[in-house]
């Protein structure tokens, strides 16, 4: 639907994909970047592509990439000697340096090894301050939560690539994210960052074989990250309903609607 807009217009276009387990969820998210990849980034764009999976799918991720994946096809003898097979797999932070991202066609790395290269250059700065309540007037004492940058600490090359930090660098294409509700919580550093690579990709493509199964706000929070629209679906309120005076329901409008 967004093909008419300019490239770099498309920004946080979300696509949800909630199939039970065993139904082919890792083979439609390969499809996917090779659809985006061929018919979406304009001819002659070297773009780049991001998987995100938990630690426990690495090694299953990494069978599929090798078996399906073909990025070689378009490179020069000079820049096969130089890029490899095009795919960087980053299972740690540590592999997520400069030269492997840029030689990269398509990075495979973890949520938690994309936390780690975030806290090498921010860190999480806890603050007290003081709220009265609007009836009794009664003070509370509450922690604000900040995220500043480490004085003298260079932007981790991987952040370069989204928008918020890029110097000059562009966004990725597509972010596949394989089993979202594990980490998509935004109130969390992993939820975060993770949110923070789908906002500033082109499209996202969110993989779910249990979605909200946690409480209903997992949902709110599921479509957040995803970029799914329309965006009333991204608020925690919508999902929940009053119910008497001392708890919550499930809206069933909210889930009809979804």
């Amino acid at each position: 639907r967004s093909m008419s807009d300019p490239y770099t217009q498309r920004k946080g276009k979300g696509m949800l994909i909630l199939h039970m387990p065993g139904m082919g969820k890792t083979i439609t998210g390969v499809g996917c970047i090779g659809a985006i990849d061929a018919a979406a980034v304009p001819f002659g764009r070297d773009e780049k592509h991001l998987i995100l999976v938990p630690t426990s799918l690495f090694t299953p991720w990494k069978r599929t990439a090798e078996k399906w994946f073909d990025c070689t096809s378009n490179f020069s003898d000079e820049e096969k000697a130089r890029r490899g097979d095009g795919i960087l797999y980053a299972k740690r932070w540590q592999d997520l340096t400069e030269e492997a991202i840029e030689n990269a066609k398509i990075v495979i790395t973890t949520p938690t090894a994309v936390r780690q290269a975030y806290k090498t250059f921010m860190f999480l700065q806890k603050s007290k301050y003081w709220t009265s309540g609007k009836v009794t007037g009664k003070r509370h004492e509450r922690t604000k939560h900040e995220w500043l940058p480490k004085r003298g600490k260079p932007v981790h090359p991987f952040f370069r690539y989204l928008r918020t930090w890029r110097g000059g660098l562009p966004a990725f294409a597509t972010v596949v994210a394989d089993e979202v509700p594990t980490y998509c919580n935004p109130t969390t550093a992993l939820g975060m960052v993770v949110q923070e690579c789908c906002e500033n990709a082109i499209y996202v493509v969110a993989l779910s074989g249990k979605p909200g199964r946690a409480r209903p706000k997992q949902m709110a929070h599921l479509c957040r990250t995803a970029c799914w629209k329309p965006t009333e679906y991204h608020a925690v309120r919508n999902w929940n309903r009053k119910r008497f005076s001392n708890g919550t329901a499930v809206s069933r409008e909210t889930v009809l609607g979804f």
